[in-house]
This record gives structure tokens, C-alpha cells and sequence, in this order.
């Protein structure tokens, strides 16, 4: 756990990170070689495909959703 994150014994930064993409429009999310619209996409994503699939650093918690944090992905504990 880093200091300088928003990580906590609740919280732990999603490995691989979703890397953002500006565009004229909005930002789009960038993950596992696919392009995602906006962050609530981006969150459905890792919540039903990473999560649910066990995939990722998602299995450090028993119940997790991700959520976004100055632009820093994380898995926080239910």
C-alpha cells in the first residue's frame, strides 16, 4: 500500500490500471484492449467481466465494487 494513493485497508488500486484517453467529446477508458465510453461503462466493465470472472487483483476482497478516485481506479470492500 502506498501513501501518496487513496489506498486503505478498505480500498486497493485496481492491476492493471484502466488508462485514460481524452477525445474531443469526453474521456474514454482504455482496458484490456478495449475501448469504454465514460467511467460508468468503464465501472460495469470491472465490476461484471473482472470481478465477477475473478480476474485482476479483485479476489484480494470477498465483496468489492471499483470506484473512481481522482481519475485512480480502485476495488473498495463492501
Amino acid at each position: 500500500m502506498s501513501n501518496d494513493t487513496n489506498e486503505s485497508k478498505e480500498r486497493i488500486r485496481i492491476e492493471p490500471q484502466p488508462v485514460a484517453q481524452l477525445n474531443e467529446d469526453c474521456r474514454e477508458w482504455l482496458y484490456d484492449g478495449k475501448v469504454f465510453a465514460n467511467s460508468n461503462a468503464m465501472s460495469d466493465y470491472l465490476f461484471d467481466a473482472v470481478y465477477n470472472e475473478g480476474l485482476g487483483n479483485s479476489t484480494d476482497f470477498d465483496e468489492c465494487e471499483p470506484i473512481l478516485i481522482d481519475g485512480v481506479w480502485y476495488w473498495e470492500a463492501w
